[in-house]
């Protein structure tokens, strides 16, 4: 129930961000489903620790509450005989992840970033209309005077690119256009347009250039649109991904020597690093998660309160403060990336250990 709640909760979240894809699209029942399903496994590995960490509190807090503890203790049970149910299920449960997170959930996530692409490419062919400006292309506004229901075709276009890097300025004049591409893959989407004239003008120069054209195609996108967190080395399975961190490396090294270049091939060799650790990491997480929820799960006797939750926020909070700012410095700084993983994981293993010490066993 925990679990279903935590990726309830991050789906929702997620889901209102493309809400509008799916509306201007129109989109069918069985591929919304299809979406809801790899989202529900690419949320997994966030959810799943928070999800071991407040049933195991709540299980043994019941237990306290109904005296089970105090028997178990009377009958002679020490804390290592009663967390072992607890460990059990969270190596099979840690395991199960782990499996998972080496194709399936990368799998899903790739299902659900090209859906996510389809319905945006879908989507933004729907919103095109006659005699009314579109300016949801990244530097691009386009007007026709007439478009065509799939809004598709278009006559007599009037539109206005900039480049933001260098400032330049094109005014485009048109009898046709058609958008060409792009059905399943808003990055092939092209701009086709026939028999105009292009008026260019220069940032620093001023210079005015006027270029008449039959026939001109551009690309629309000149960066596909991001969708989230998705990155190239989470949709890729552990052994493609050691493949690109072999491939990363290589080119990184060879970077060092010339000095060129040297801040970004270091972060895509730290960004599939990260990857490829975090995997191996979660599945530790979800272990620390349940010696922590049995350190503050038990109370001290029937009816005492010992806020747990609160005690768990009080090693969560630090814990991914500590992650997240490790992580930010392995992406861009120095910092080994299995450190900024592993070493905040140790922290809440230190934490859960010292709850564990500190349990009182006294009747």
């Amino acid at each position: 129930m925990a679990s279903a709640f935590f990726v309830f909760f991050l789906m929702t979240f997620q889901f209102f961000r493309f809400t509008p894809y799916i509306v201007a699209k129109g989109v069918d029942w069985n591929s919304l489903l299809h979406l809801l399903a790899y989202m529900g496994l690419m949320f997994l590995p966030f959810a799943m620790p928070l999800a071991v960490l407040l049933a195991t509190i709540y299980t043994l807090n019941k237990l306290s509450e109904d005296s089970e503890i105090v028997a178990m203790r009377a009958f002679g049970a020490s804390k290592e005989r009663l967390f072992m149910p607890f460990l059990v299920l969270g190596l099979l449960i840690a395991g199960t992840l782990f499996s998972l997170n080496r194709q399936v959930i990368p799998f899903a996530k790739r299902e659900v970033r090209n859906s996510l692409i389809k319905f945006a490419s879908s989507a933004m062919l729907n919103r095109i209309r006659p005699a009314e400006f579109f300016a949801d292309i990244p530097g691009l506004t386009i007007y026709a005077s007439s478009v065509s229901e799939d809004g598709r075709d278009m006559s007599n276009l009037f539109l206005f690119m900039k480049d933001k890097k260098t400032g330049e300025e094109k005014i485009i004049f048109s009898k046709g256009g058609a958008l060409v591409g792009g059905k399943n893959n808003i990055a092939d989407l092209k701009i086709e347009l026939t028999k105009g004239s292009i008026v260019r003008l220069g940032e620093k120069t001023g210079d005015l250039e006027k270029i008449s054209f039959d026939k001109y195609t551009f690309p629309a996108f000149k960066k596909v649109p991001g969708f989230g967190s998705y990155n190239k080395a989470s949709v890729k399975s552990n052994k493609d991904l050691r493949k690109e961190i072999k491939r990363t490396e290589v080119i990184y090294k060879e970077r060092l020597k010339t000095g060129k270049d040297i801040e970004g091939k270091r972060k895509d060799y730290h960004v599939n690093l990260l990857e490829y650790w975090s995997r191996f990491n979660t599945p530790l997480v979800i272990l620390g998660c349940i010696f922590l929820g049995f350190g503050v799960g038990i109370k001290n006797g029937r009816g005492k309160d010992k806020n747990s939750a609160l005690l768990a926020m009080m090693v969560l909070i630090p814990y991914y403060a500590l992650f997240f700012w490790g992580i930010s410095l392995a992406k861009n700084g120095p910092l080994w990336p299995s450190v900024a993983v592993f070493v905040p994981t140790l922290f809440f293993f230190v934490a859960g250990y010292w709850f564990y010490r500190r349990m009182d066993w006294v009747n």
